[in-house]
């Protein structure tokens, strides 16, 4: 009997694709898995060539701004087939591979240079922030993004003045929450905000005392007068402090309207810190009288003896 001459024809195959997800880099290109059905168990073919374009280079996001998934198109102008069995198929879909769907999701964006503006004391640890100095980092080369201050809300760790040992006014850690981005292409990034801070002082709160007196007395051989102070203005509302008092006459001698050296200090109050407080007039030179002592009166410095 004569040999058959037989022809072993190519296997039709129809493609099918996924489209994974990407974080947004400005582009629509997609990266597609190719798969087919029609692939006879055991073989390896690989399915190359396709081409996946997203609808819009942007994340898509609903009215709640939750990320949604968009169409992913597919061009089979360059597919073939490859791997160990690859030449024993042909793909019949090339021309019209089925559209997907996948996600471009927000990329994150770290802000650095974000300042906080030092303040005088007022009783509270609100903080105002800037970001004329912020810099965005992994924003893609061209983006129109930028750091929004408008809703943001910088609070100092507390309300005081921070004082070094020698008294010295300290800068204290301001914490910053409520950034956002502005811009045309804003809605494609995440801003990564936790942490995010600035450094800043609460510097002491400027009062003034008026209405300070000295007291008359009679010659002792001393210059120690007795100063009263007068009432603070510049105080935070409801807040107090004392006040600590002293003064001397220029000499101990017996003279009318003279010179008393006045000296006032700051000292804490029922309801207030004298660290958060400056005194405008520490210093002052009031007036009042030594007078003689007069034989039959009180020796004052003799009253108690």
């Amino acid at each position: 009997t004569a040999a058959a001459n037989y022809v072993v024809t190519p296997r039709v195959i129809n493609a099918s694709v996924t489209a994974d997800d990407k974080v947004y880099d400005g582009s629509v290109a997609a990266t597609l898995v190719a798969t087919s059905a029609d692939i006879l168990a055991g073989d390896v073919v690989n399915v190359t060539g396709l081409t996946g374009s997203f609808a819009s280079r942007n994340v898509a996001r609903d009215g709640a701004g939750n990320v949604l998934a968009q169409a992913v198109t597919v061009s089979g102008s360059g597919a073939a087939l490859g791997g160990a069995d690859g030449a024993n198929y042909v793909l019949g879909n090339a021309a019209s591979v089925p559209a997907t769907t996948a996600r471009i999701t927000p990329r994150d964006l770290s802000v650095s240079g974000i300042t906080a503006s030092d303040k005088v004391y007022d009783g509270n640890t609100t903080a105002v922030v800037s970001a004329a100095n912020a810099v965005l980092s992994n924003a893609v080369a061209g983006d129109s993004v930028a750091v929004s201050t408008q809703n943001a809300q910088g609070n100092f760790a507390d309300k005081d003045v921070a004082r070094g040992g020698a008294g010295q006014v300290l800068a204290k850690t301001v914490q910053i929450s409520g950034l956002q981005l502005q811009g045309t292409d804003a809605g494609n990034y995440n801003l990564q905000t936790s942490g995010v801070s600035a450094q800043a002082s609460i510097t002491p709160r400027p009062v003034t005392l008026s209405g300070n007196s000295a007291a008359d007395k009679v010659a002792d051989g001393t210059t120690t007068a007795q100063v009263t102070a007068g009432s603070l203005s510049g105080l935070v509302a409801g807040e107090s402090l004392n006040v600590n008092a002293q003064g001397e006459f220029e000499d101990a001698l017996v003279g009318t309207n003279k010179v008393v050296n006045a000296r006032f200090a700051l000292q804490n109050g029922a309801l207030g810190l004298a660290s958060n407080y400056q005194l405008s007039n520490p210093v002052e030179g009031l007036r009042a009288s030594i007078v003689a002592f007069v034989p039959g009166t009180v020796d004052p410095g003799r009253v108690g003896g």
